[in-house]
């Protein structure tokens, strides 16, 4: 097997990151059901997807809370 420096997220880590994202979201004041109807999803899956391998979940964590 080859040692690769990509690591898949476990489902905790991708509940996490998505539960960071619905903060970062709802302080923005974004509209979920208008972002998900964007390009089809296309658009919010890609942002999903975006968040889920990003570096930096610890600045997010220190985003305010509503």
């Amino acid at each position: 097997m080859g040692t690769s420096r990509f690591r898949w997220p476990t489902l905790k880590q991708v509940q996490r990151r998505q539960q960071l994202m619905d903060r970062m979201m709802q302080a923005s004041g974004v509209d979920v059901l208008m972002a998900v109807r964007v390009d089809g999803g296309l658009a919010f899956a890609e942002a999903r997807a975006k968040c889920r391998h990003c570096l930096h979940s610890v600045a997010c964590r220190g985003w305010p809370v509503i």
